[in-house]
């Protein structure tokens, strides 16, 4: 399993190697085209991609087999939520890519060798996950002899987790060279016209100098330019693309979070005092800290400032003095001093870390006896620095031989932390820490400072059963009463509840706020319609009681809908025609730009080297009318009125440089440019065709 080991302190790297190799969890995750809340087909159909299904079944085998990959490189035995989504949405992609790429590599007769697939694991120039999971991290160079190895051995493992692995990764590098083939076909065929080429390179080698002048929108108030409902038809009409959309809901909700009551706080501030009398006679601080509190065993040194105010009178005071409970947030803590100590205030300190490799006893035991051992060459006289390079996993201290640099208290974790402040300095020791095993060794320390040695016994006030039904009681007569829209927000105004908004929630959401996994109102308020009340939902944090607030189904959003949007949008155009009609009339019979400044009381801007392919004006911002004007207008010629986004604008070009336009340039970069988006536009064409119907909300 030693290969697998080297894998998992790379784990972040090559899990986005490898299932990055999927291509569409990157290209296309928010491509889920319209269509997805259909449930046409099977009950157990979690898509639908050209007319063919994937059963839930087939994706659970997929999200499992992702999902032991990801475990093993992790070196972890369980994925958390967060992770888990992350590993069905890439699951999910792979098989729809699967299906739509499949379809066209068949097609186009494209397809992979074994001689060639045997080449991009083990010939001269490996794939680069390959080359990721073998190179020597000492060294940087690819272990050649490390792979063939673990390929020999493989088949030896009776867990099979490396077969497992292996047969993962191969599979998507060959997916990967597939997608690579298609690439260069579409890449091959572009081709740059030659009056393309010429345009672009004019564009190019024209840049100018111009003054100009602008009148903006804002200038001119909403309430003096009149809308009609026809002008709003007019304009949604004129631009439907504008209106395109995807199904999502609007919840409004209010949550009852599940906070600890004030009857809650009394009851363990009773308990901590009790707790508090015991502790006062303890003689084993670590053992009762370890049982009664409810953070982990930690002895800190402070200064007089460092403590907090609460315990600020342990300062000086007598060992075995306690204070408190005392409240910090949603916990009470009694602080008791140890005893006052002469400590510096950093240490530099280097250290050799020693991971087990798997979460069992034997694995654990090898990895202590493997430290003690280092600990031992080391104290004998081995080189500290010589002994990190060749075992510690810290890659951050390795190129440093293991030298954490100056450290102050409460930099490191606890246990680490107590230890270089308390041990002598050159003295080699061994401690254990959530990491793993350290071999560590001060090296330097400054001057010492008096400190207080504090430990903190930590006891957690959480809301109690009583505090929950109450809770929950209070959340389901909210719901109960108050079935309607108007009932909703009258009832939450009366009795003081914040009613929180979440809008555009997609199908597949899961997170609503600071709600944490909301999943179930996601997909409730997909099986609603709009205004219906749901009832209490269950959530980590809190009860919630959610409003659907608006339905979005249509492919075009509807003009009732976007009416806001398309009424700022038509106002703008009003104004710019009155502005357009206002700078005709100023300028006409003038011969500069100057004069009709003078005229208007405008400011003049300058602008500088601007060509054709500026992406904004200094002062007007991005504004291609504009940019486009420049590039045309004659030297020393007023323009006509421009229209842009942020106002109307009457421009004179000062100065123009004309450079020989370079063909070749222009003709390399465009293809560069058509070449960066040619397999990202070519997927998304295949996937919208493809008419994806994504139904896993009905299964998750």
């Amino acid at each position: 399993m030693a290969i697998l080991e080297n894998i998992r302190t790379k784990g972040g790297v090559v899990i986005t190697i490898i299932i990055g190799l999927a291509l569409f969890a990157f290209i296309l995750g928010d491509l889920l085209g319209p269509g997805g809340s259909s449930i046409s087909g099977s009950r157990m159909d979690v898509a639908k991609v050209k007319g063919q299904s994937i059963s839930i079944q087939d994706l659970e085998a997929k999200i499992e087999e992702v999902s032991e990959f990801v475990k093993l490189s992790n070196g972890s035995e369980a994925l958390n939520e967060q992770a888990m989504e992350y590993v069905r949405e890439q699951a999910f992609e792979m098989m729809v890519s699967e299906i739509i790429l499949g379809e066209e590599f068949d097609k186009l007769g494209l397809s992979v060798s074994d001689d060639e697939l045997f080449d991009l694991v083990q010939g001269d120039n490996p794939h680069q996950a390959v080359r990721q999971m073998f190179t020597d991290p000492q060294t940087g160079a690819f272990n050649r002899s490390v792979l063939l190895n673990f390929l020999q051995n493989m088949n030896q493992d009776p867990s099979g987790q490396q077969l497992a692995y292996w047969t993962f990764m191969e599979s998507q590098i060959l997916n990967d060279q597939l997608i690579s083939k298609y690439s260069n076909l579409i890449r091959k065929g572009l081709f740059v016209p030659g009056f393309m080429a010429r345009e672009e390179a004019t564009a190019n080698s024209r840049t100018v100098d111009f003054d100009f002048i602008v009148q903006r929108y804002n200038l001119i108030p909403d309430s003096s330019v009149m809308v009609t409902t026809a002008d709003l038809k007019k304009y949604y009409n004129e631009h439907p693309l504008n209106w395109k959309q995807q199904p999502s809901r609007d919840v409004e909700y209010v949550a009852f979070q599940t906070v600890p009551s004030a009857q809650d706080h009394e009851k363990a501030l009773k308990e901590t005092q009790k707790i508090k009398t015991e502790f006062e006679t303890s003689t084993n601080d670590q053992q009762f800290v370890s049982l009664n509190s409810d953070a982990p065993y930690a002895l800190q040194n402070y200064t007089a400032a460092e403590l907090p105010v609460q315990a600020a009178s342990l300062f000086d005071a007598a060992p075995g003095t306690t204070v408190g409970p005392y409240e910090e947030g949603n916990a009470l803590i009694i602080a008791k001093l140890i005893q006052m100590v002469n400590v510096p205030d950093s240490v530099r300190a280097r250290h050799i870390l020693i991971q087990p490799k798997a979460n069992n006893q034997i694995e654990i035991a090898k990895a202590r006896s493997l430290a003690d051992s280092l600990q031992n060459v080391i104290a004998n006289g081995g080189d500290f620095a010589i002994q990190a390079v060749s075992f510690s996993a810290d890659q951050g201290s390795l190129p440093d031989g293991g030298d954490l640099g100056w450290v102050t208290s409460g930099m490191m974790v606890p246990e680490f932390d107590q230890a270089i402040f308390s041990r002598p300095q050159g003295e080699v020791f061994v401690i254990e820490t959530q990491f793993g095993f350290h071999v560590v060794q001060v090296t330097d320390r400054s001057a010492g400072v008096k400190k207080a040695q504090v430990v903190m016994l930590q006891k957690n006030v959480i809301a109690s059963s009583e505090t929950m039904q109450k809770l929950y009681t209070e959340a389901s007569r909210f719901a109960a009463e108050n079935r309607t829209a108007e009932a909703f927000a009258a009832a939450a105004k009366k009795s003081n509840y914040s009613v929180l908004s979440a809008n555009y929630l997609r199908e597949n959401d899961s997170k609503i706020g600071l709600l944490g996994n909301a999943r179930q109102i996601v997909r409730w308020a997909f099986q609603s319609d709009q205004d219906d009340i749901s009832e209490v939902f269950s959530l980590d944090n809190a009860y919630v009681v959610a409003r659907v607030s608006a339905v979005r189904d249509e492919e075009k959003a509807p003009l009732a809908q976007v009416r806001n949007e398309v009424e700022v949008q038509v106002r703008k155009d009003k104004k710019a025609e009155q502005i357009m009609k206002k700078l005709a009339e100023s300028s006409k019979d003038k011969s500069s730009l100057l004069e009709v400044a003078g005229s208007l009381g405008a400011p003049v801007m300058k602008a500088k080297n601007i060509s054709f392919a500026s992406y904004s004006v200094p002062d007007a911002g991005m504004e291609p009318n504009l940019v486009a004007a420049s590039s045309a207008l004659p030297v020393n010629t007023l323009s006509s009125p421009v229209k842009g986004f942020n106002g109307v604008y009457l421009l004179e070009v000062a100065a123009v440089r004309d450079t020989t336009p370079e063909l070749d340039i222009a003709v390399n970069r465009l293809k560069m440019a058509y070449e960066s988006r040619s397999t990202t536009e070519a997927i998304q064409t295949l996937r919208e065709l493809a008419k994806v119907k994504d139904l896993r909300s009905k299964f998750y």
